[in-house]
């Protein structure tokens, strides 16, 4: 089984797709077996907290990381 890393650095919501990009990369490789690990540093801890909502028309961040853990 491979494991992976995904560091993720940027603010949950900064009008660019990276940590949803990420996040998806993240489920994609986990449904196929792999270990997925997630280190969130700076201003990307905020997609761990309760207070992060999703702007309008915008995925729910917070709630893709927490069914990432979910699921191991």
């Amino acid at each position: 089984m491979d494991k992976v890393l995904i560091i993720f650095n940027r603010e949950p919501y900064d009008n660019t797709d990276v940590n949803w990009n990420a996040l998806r990369l993240a489920d994609t490789l986990q449904k196929n077996g792999q270990k997925v690990r997630i280190f969130l540093m700076n201003d990307s801890v905020d997609m761990a907290r309760d207070v992060c909502k999703a702007p309008e028309g915008s995925e729910d961040l917070s709630q893709m990381l927490k069914d990432l853990i979910a699921n191991g």
